[in-house]
């Protein structure tokens, strides 16, 4: 799966695991999106494939808030083989 397929977001619990649906309470309309992956580091530590950091993507959240990474659903579904 491509980078464009995965997101990384700001998150602020810890009973966040890998494989749980999340929506993004920022937009109404949100896709479910997988969790792919939680990783031990904060939003200012984690650079985004867009080269910057998760902290500087999203200034409304805290550096030092943990991220998660995650794969929309409808795009799992839509790259899984029959």
């Amino acid at each position: 799966m491509s980078n464009q397929n995965t997101s990384e977001a700001v998150f602020d619990s810890d009973d966040i695991c890998i494989g749980d649906l999340v929506l993004d309470r920022d937009t109404d309309h949100s896709d479910p999106a997988v969790v792919v992956n939680t990783p031990p580091t904060t939003a200012d530590e984690w650079t985004a494939y867009t080269g910057t950091t998760v902290a500087e993507d999203n200034p409304e959240y805290p550096a030092d808030a943990s991220i998660i990474v995650v794969a929309f659903r409808n795009e799992i579904l839509d790259e899984q083989p029959e």
